[in-house]
């Protein structure tokens, strides 16, 4: 009943050895096998399948899988068959435990499907080998998760965002290689990456969330891509704040423009046009804090500052925050945090 939280299923496990170019040979005549309707599609030795019942999630699902196969395995090398048996699992132990065994598939009331004949798969019937097939597979998320974590060095949460979608991995990678080459080699590859995983996820992931909810009122069927940034230009923006052109604020307003008004044009065309750039000069932005600090509207913040004490550290983020808003978010913020103590303290000394 999983509209209330709960499962109950049972599990079917049964292995079959893959023999040179995919092909399961059939077997010969064996008493393992006069129960079995599909005798002649089983490799010798190979028994029967296992029930294993009355699990209730898919965590015990899988664990139960995965023991069955390696125990069916083991007891297949050593040349027994599987019998055929009920079991249940054991949570505590990770192992199934016999419950009870049945003697033939008259127990089970098995009976062939004349218009659904077994399956076989090797070159004859596919025209192609297994192992040729396996190899023309995409990647698997399971196996884009841990590329992603070892290559970019990515932590596990951040790798399965991104590796769930496959367009989120193209663009994602499309952006680091952009970023590497507009860096030319100044930074480390792997901050680099970090920092564009950090932006899809949480800047540009939330625009599409946002965009697609509105258009369809589920944000959780949105994928990237829907996106209209695509990888070229999220590399630049975040080549941009390393370069030191732009800071956190401004390249999430270069972003959120290239997303919603701007699909065509990149994050330093956008920049310069409206002028989005970062002052980072000293001469200027001394004179900025000069002339907010001393501005008659704060005059008694200022005589606070003078006055020393407990305050002192108060009043210099106040006037941070009045030189970047003077500013709309175009100076360094190191910069300004530097000169405003530095024209406070000037400012004191000179009273």
């Amino acid at each position: 009943k999983m509209e209330e939280g709960s499962l109950r299923c049972d599990l079917n496990v049964s292995i079959a050895p893959i023999l040179n170019d995919g092909y399961v040979a059939p077997s010969s005549d064996s008493d393992l096998h006069e129960n079995n309707p599909f005798a002649s599609y089983l490799p010798i030795n190979t028994g029967h399948r296992v029930e294993v019942k009355n699990l209730n999630s898919f965590k015990q699902v899988v664990a139960a899988a995965e023991f069955e196969a390696r125990r069916q395995a083991y007891v297949y090398l050593q040349g027994n068959p599987t019998s055929q048996d009920t079991r249940t699992f054991d949570v505590a132990t990770g192992k199934t435990v016999v419950t009870r065994n049945k003697e033939g598939s008259i127990d089970y009331r098995f009976m062939p499907e004349p218009d659904l004949p077994p399956l076989i798969l090797n070159k004859e019937t596919l025209g192609i080998s297994l192992n040729e097939l396996i190899e023309t597979l995409p990647e698997l998320p399971e196996e884009v998760c841990m590329r992603l974590k070892e290559e970019y060095g990515l932590t596990e949460d951040v790798a399965l965002i991104i590796g769930s979608d496959v367009s989120a991995v193209y663009l994602f990678e499309s952006a680091v290689a952009t970023a590497k080459r507009e860096l030319d080699g100044e930074h480390d590859d792997k901050d680099v990456a970090r920092s564009v995983a950090n932006w899809f996820c949480n800047d540009l992931l939330g625009l599409v969330k946002e965009s697609w909810s509105y258009e369809t009122s589920d944000y959780t069927t949105a994928s990237v891509s829907n996106s209209t940034v695509n990888g070229e230009r999220l590399g630049i923006l975040v080549a941009m704040t390393f370069e030191g052109a732009l800071s956190s604020r401004l390249a999430k307003n270069i972003l959120a423009v290239m997303f919603k008004e701007e699909p065509d044009k990149s994050p330093r065309e956008i920049a310069e046009e409206r002028g989005w750039r970062l002052i980072t000069d000293p001469i200027q932005l001394k004179a900025i804090c000069t002339d907010v600090i001393l501005d008659r509207s704060h005059r008694s913040q200022y005589q606070q500052y003078l006055t020393g004490g407990r305050f002192v550290t108060k009043i210099e983020k106040y006037f941070t925050g009045k030189v970047m808003s003077a500013t709309k978010g175009t100076a360094d913020p190191e910069g300004i945090q530097y000169y405003v103590r530095e024209v406070l303290q000037e400012q004191a000394s000179n009273r």
